[in-house]
């Protein structure tokens, strides 16, 4: 997985730098770069706090702290989002009043009908997945445990 990463960086590096000794009419905008879907890992550290053990694709970062870390998600993107104790540590998504947008439990948040977020889960496979709309993006603020009110990390969003 790291020699992936790796090669993946080398090649935009390639490309990047391609593009600045080009010509300008052949300059290559970042909107050409081809873009992987993120997908973000997390993991329980018991009902305390969560861990993003893993984030592969472009569009995400994390700042790495112990727990509830918080996560940068780009507008436009589609996420997929594997809570690898999603039976005991349902994930949810809020807005800075608590109110709920997007519920790997039972619980229906405002967005999960929204055609365009098209959010889907699966609690036995640990999935959420849901494309991060402009819409979205004005409400969302964290992530947390449907259980657990300790188990929160901010998201902050760019575009």
């Amino acid at each position: 997985m790291k020699q992936t990463n790796m090669l993946r960086f080398l090649c935009l590096s390639l490309i990047f730098v391609f593009a600045s000794c080009s010509s300008e009419d052949d300059t290559l905008e970042l909107g050409d770069v081809p873009f992987e879907d993120p997908r973000i890992v997390l993991e329980n550290n018991g009902v305390h706090s969560w861990n993003v053990t893993e984030v592969t694709g472009t569009g995400v970062s994390q700042a790495f702290e112990d727990k509830n870390q918080t996560l940068t998600l780009k507008i436009g993107l589609r996420y997929t989002f594997v809570n690898l104790g999603s039976r005991n540590h349902p994930l949810e998504f809020r807005n800075v009043e608590g109110e709920l947008l997007l519920s790997q439990d039972l619980n229906v948040g405002s967005f999960e009908n929204d055609p365009e977020v098209d959010f889907q889960f699966d609690i036995y496979e640990e999935l959420a997945v849901f494309t991060l709309t402009e819409e979205l993006a004005k409400e969302l603020a964290t992530y947390n445990c449907s259980f657990h009110d300790m188990m929160e990390g901010s998201i902050l969003l760019v575009e």
